[in-house]
């Protein structure tokens, strides 16, 4: 039997912050019929280039509707169908919390908490809350660029990165050039969607090139160019999320299957529609398949 790690999992609103993440019986509709339900059904093909302004705009308002899920029930639901057994959960400072994430994990031992940084500290106070965060059993760091409105590249997010690649820790960032909120919603969450840039991504992973990074979303918008830009870095991942099973095979063509993770970006997408692309890819029970739905995950937390 298959055994899933997923490496890109968020609880709670981590929008805008609407607390829901201990919210009890707000079940989630087994279909949400939306732009997401038929992302995963058609095996990933969706793409927001060239689409009309206003289809963009219900996406997002429908990934919103989407966060008022994201639970610890949910999640937990969700674990229990697919014979997950890790969640790997990345909070975005200020919309939720490494506090918040650490209390779920000592509700349900198969959640892993990862830290965010709160860029509303001084400098010092971020850095030592960080630590304090690794002592309390944070298992890596997640950077949200365009959500956090900070450049991967900024002196104080070079000193976090080099915080966890010193404690053995993974850090995980965002890739990718991408909108999150409407047009009414824009002067109140204030975002940069340049600071996705992959190009950035590959400057930090040349600064560190003895540190696990994990480029998010990758395998689905950029599995060559990050095999090709980040040529001879070792320690470079990327994850499944969003991606279709020709992709996959890219992937692992292009930067190999010992650097590829199963990723849902929940409460987005589907594990079921998640984990299929994977199987249709490498078999269900090929080694490749074993390697990304768990076996690459489990040595870089050292699980």
């Amino acid at each position: 039997m298959r055994e899933l790690i997923d490496f890109h999992a968020h609880l709670g609103d981590i929008f805008t912050g609407n607390n829901v993440s201990f919210r009890t019986g707000l079940v989630r509709p087994e279909d949400l019929g939306d732009c997401f339900a038929e992302n995963d059904r058609n095996g990933f093909t969706y793409t927001a280039q060239g689409k009309p302004a206003e289809e963009l705009q219900e996406r997002m308002m429908a990934g919103q509707r989407r966060l008022q899920f994201a639970t610890c029930e949910n999640i937990g639901r969700t674990l229990d169908k697919e014979g997950c057994v890790y969640s790997v959960l990345l909070p975005i400072y200020p919309y939720t919390s490494f506090e918040e994430y650490v209390a779920a994990s000592r509700c349900d031992p198969r959640f892993i908490p990862f830290t965010s940084m709160d860029f509303s500290r001084p400098e010092k106070e971020i850095i030592d809350k960080l630590r304090s965060d690794i002592e309390h059993g944070a298992k890596g760091l997640k950077l949200h660029p365009v959500i956090q409105n900070r450049r991967l590249l900024d002196p104080i997010v070079l000193e976090a990165v080099e915080l966890f690649g010193k404690a053995g820790l993974p850090v995980v960032t965002h890739v990718g050039k991408s909108n999150y909120y409407v047009r009414s919603q824009e002067e109140k969450y204030p975002t940069t969607i340049e600071f996705g840039a992959i190009e950035d991504f590959v400057e930090l992973a040349r600064t560190f090139p003895h540190y696990d990074l994990v480029a998010a979303h990758c395998c689905r918008n950029y599995p060559s160019a990050l095999a090709e830009m980040t040529r001879g870095l070792d320690h470079v991942y990327t994850d499944t999320t969003f991606a279709g099973a020709a992709h996959i095979r890219e992937t692992v063509d292009a930067l190999g299957e010992d650097r590829l993770l199963f990723g849902t970006d929940y409460p987005f997408s589907d594990m079921h529609y998640a984990a299929l692309q994977v199987e249709l890819a490498f078999g269900e029970n090929s080694d490749v398949a074993g390697k990304i739905f768990s076996g690459n995950a489990r040595r870089l937390l050292n699980l």
